[in-house]
């Protein structure tokens, strides 16, 4: 996982341990199976971004990939308010 801050905001990034096939065709992708598996690996999952507001009162956005950009979300309870730890754990359980 990595968090980075810009101004009022955090953005929060998850990494997973890629599953590339055994029988990987270097001509085909024109890189190793080792050089995909690195790339792979330090390819961020953008889950969400986090504003601050005040203490536990922060605002949320789910990462959206089909137009890059974040896009407003409520919390599991309906809120457009809660603790980062809800965005979290919400972010997460959705990827």
């Amino acid at each position: 996982m990595d968090l980075s801050f810009k101004g009022q905001f955090c953005y929060i990034d998850a990494f997973t341990e890629p599953a590339v096939d055994e029988n990987w065709n270097e001509e085909i992708f024109q890189e190793t199976r080792e050089e995909c598996i690195e790339r792979l690996r330090n390819s961020p999952i953008h889950l969400c971004r986090l504003r601050y507001f005040d203490k536990d009162k922060w605002g949320f956005a789910w990462y959206n990939y089909s137009n890059e950009k974040y896009e407003l979300a409520t919390y599991p309870d309906g809120e457009f308010f809660g603790k980062p730890e809800d965005a979290f754990l919400a972010s997460a359980a959705f990827y």
